[in-house]
């Protein structure tokens, strides 16, 4: 009896670690480290954020596909702000990618203005941020990133989709938010020497950092503490990949 009893937990608590590994793995595509490959493979590659400066999350990732391997990268941010258009600019410049504002686009609700612009651009592989956390426990950006999700998996499942995740303890502490959950499949390490730009990628995101350093706060704390925060903060971009047909 005892042992019957002592089966039928271990049989419970299998189950239990069964269901929360299916819970975390859900969404993600079961082949891991694929975003080079695709990337290489891709002719256009899009961001999607909220705000017009939430590209300084994947600068990195844009400078690899953009001016390392010549892709056509894309900008994307659902709300134009008049007075940063001039900084969106001279990010756009640096990262040799096209700025467009969402809101611009025909539509009544976002939806219908995303659907819009994926219609005319055809993007191969779409990034935006993760929809539980949103990089910084923010909910403007799980909003944007879990509406873009759904509509690519309700209208374009064809698109490649990857969320850029913080895992990045400093960060998220500079950022007053949580790290995002795991898991990631992909880790871009922005320390990496490209002969052909004459720097590493993670100079190209600070030159971004620097553009808004004038705007938003902690770009411009990252900006003004080489030592004491530039080291501290992790020199990689992680991103998952997401599965749109399951």
């Amino acid at each position: 009896m005892a042992k019957r009893a002592y089966l039928l937990c271990i049989a419970i608590l299998a189950l239990v670690i069964l269901s929360i590994f299916i819970f975390l793995t859900c969404n993600v595509a079961e082949e891991k480290g694929y975003l080079l490959s695709e990337l290489s493979s891709a002719e256009k590659i899009m961001w999607i954020g909220p705000h017009p400066d939430d590209e300084v999350y994947v600068a990195g990732l844009l400078a690899l596909a953009s001016l390392e391997m010549g892709k056509n990268c894309v900008i994307v941010s659902f709300t134009c702000i008049e007075s940063r258009k001039a900084y969106n600019l001279n990010s756009s410049e640096i990262l040799h990618a096209r700025y467009v504002y969402l809101e611009n686009y025909e539509g009544k609700t976002w939806r219908e203005k995303l659907i819009k612009l994926l219609s005319i651009e055809h993007p191969d592989i779409v990034i935006t941020f993760e929809p539980t956390n949103g990089f910084r426990s923010s909910e403007g950006h799980a909003k944007v990133a879990q509406l873009v999700t759904d509509v690519l998996r309700e209208k374009f499942n064809e698109i490649k989709l990857y969320y850029v995740i913080n895992r990045d303890p400093v960060l998220a502490k500079l950022l007053g938010g949580n790290m995002d959950p795991l898991p990631y499949t992909d880790v871009l390490d922005l320390d990496t020497y490209s002969e052909k730009l004459g720097c590493t990628y993670w100079n190209i995101k600070l030159k971004v950092v620097q553009v808004y350093s004038d705007v938003v706060s902690a770009c411009r704390y990252i900006a003004e503490n080489k030592n004491n925060i530039q080291e501290k903060i992790m020199h990689k971009e992680f991103y998952r990949k997401v599965s749109l047909t399951s």
